[in-house]
């Protein structure tokens, strides 16, 4: 989450009563910018209501959210897809990355041909179109190391 941090949040070593006191005097003075998370909000209550009465509450199988709400971005270098997504007005979802690490998306998104396509456990893997083989290291945080 890139919203943690200062103001919101200080990290301070305890038993070092100086640096303890200091980081107080700080926070006594800073006015952050009140922060409401999207599903607080009544707009995003009303979203969950209407999911809420509008399921299929026959069917046995529930999405969510729904595949028809994935909206693909191509993030600037040197940026997570968290940080893209905010830009863009967007929440980087996690259960998305199954439906995105596919070969037709970054042909589409990205213009790598099949026949380049490698599947890959790094991380990063400069100039190459790699599709990610292990479910366990998508990350919305991630991003490429600097100057790649």
């Amino acid at each position: 989450m890139e919203r943690l941090g200062k103001p919101y949040v200080y990290t301070v070593d305890i038993n070092d009563e100086r640096a303890l006191t200091d980081a107080i005097k700080s926070a006594l003075k800073e006015k952050p910018i009140p922060f409401v998370p999207e599903e607080f909000t009544p707009q995003g209550m009303l979203i969950r209501v209407n999911m809420l009465v509008s399921r299929d509450l026959c069917s046995n199988i529930s999405v969510w959210p729904p595949p028809t709400a994935l909206q693909s971005i191509l993030a600037a270098s040197e940026q997570s897809c968290e940080k893209a997504c905010e830009v863009a007005g967007l929440v980087c979802e996690p259960s998305f990355f199954p439906l995105v690490n596919s070969a037709d998306v970054l042909e589409n998104l990205v213009g790598c041909a099949h026949g380049s396509l490698s599947n890959s456990t790094a991380p990063h893997a400069p100039y190459h179109c790699t599709l990610q083989s292990s479910s366990l290291m998508f990350s919305c945080a991630s991003r490429p190391p600097p100057g790649s």
